[in-house]
Order: C-alpha cells, then structure tokens, then sequence
C-alpha cells in the first residue's frame, strides 16, 4: 500500500506542479518597440598629419558638430502712409527689402543688420542703424516739400540733405560711427 501510495503521491506532486505551472501565469516583458541606431553627433575623418607630432596617416578624427540655424531674420515692413516708417533686418545685402531705406553693406558679415526709419514730419527723416556701414536713402519714395530744407537725423547725427538731391543717396558709416554723404550734389 504503502507502494501505492508513493506513486500517486509523485503523481499528484507532478499533477499540482503540472497544474501549477498551467495556472501561474508568466509575466512577459512588454514588446519593446523597434528603435534606429542613435545619430552620432559626430562624423569621423581622415586626419592628415600637419607637422611634427600630427597624427599617424590612418588615424581619425572627430569632425565638429554643425553650427545651429539661426532664424530667418523678420521679413521688412514698410508702411506707404505717414509716417512712412521702414524697418528692416537682413543677414546679407541681397536679402528682400522694402521702403525707402536699403542695407547696401553690413560692418560686420557675421551679423544681423537693421534699420529702422521714420518721416515724421515734412522734411524730417528719422534713421537708426545697427550693424550697417552702407546705406541708401530714396528720397524719390517721401513727399518732400520743395524749397524747405532736408533734415536727416541718422543714429542721433544731424545731417543737413541738398534740396537737390531727388533719388536715392548713399550714405557711408566711417569706423568712428560718423556718417557721410557719399553721393554727390546734383548740378
């Protein structure tokens, strides 16, 4: 009996663990989601000695990461009703610009350029700059009354404009910040 008892002792043993088994469930890791390979945030060149200590033929290098995109500078704006304000920002010569005012040369190229420019009054032109040492003003573009005089105040200097000048003139900024009239008098 005893003999008897041993078997389906290790039958029952091995029908709960069996069951056991078929009961307890597995805790399965959740599917993990299909990822690329990380971007490096460097590219590797081939280095080229420069002298001595320079490293061997073969040997690479870390190339520098690229320089971030800077934003778009705003696009121009130009009001054609009094006051005729203009303001205007650019990162180089050629970009769009609208108004009375353009950027003809930037001081430093690394740089946003502005200006910004108001017709306050008859006769009165308003200018302020940052970063420009070349400018055109055209004057074709403000109801200027003839026979009154012409003040133009540019970054805070008061310059007094020809009654003849009717188009654009050309302003030059000199490395002390004075400006000047680079156009000459009409005859």
């Amino acid at each position: 009996m005893s003999g008897s008892v041993r078997v389906l002792f290790g039958v029952g043993v091995f029908a709960v663990a069996a069951a056991g088994c078929r009961e307890t469930p597995r805790t399965a890791s959740p599917p993990r989601p299909a990822t690329a390979p990380p971007i490096a945030a460097t590219q590797e060149v081939q280095a080229t000695p420069a002298g001595p200590g320079a490293a061997p033929p073969g040997a690479r290098q870390a190339a520098p990461a690229t320089q971030p995109i800077s934003p778009l500078p705003a696009p121009p704006k130009f009001v054609d009703a009094p006051p005729y304000s203009v303001d205007i920002e650019v990162r180089k010569p050629d970009d769009p610009q609208a108004g009375w005012l353009r950027i003809e040369a930037l001081a430093d190229a690394g740089r946003p350029a502005r200006v910004s420019g108001i017709f306050p009054e008859p006769n009165q032109i308003r200018v302020r700059t940052e970063n420009v040492s070349l400018l055109v003003l055209d004057l074709s573009m403000l109801p200027l009354q003839p026979n009154r005089r012409r003040n133009l105040h540019i970054d805070g200097q008061p310059i007094e404009l020809s009654q003849r000048h009717r188009g654009p003139i050309q302003l030059h900024r000199s490395e002390t910040g004075d400006w000047k009239v680079l156009t000459p008098v009409p005859r």
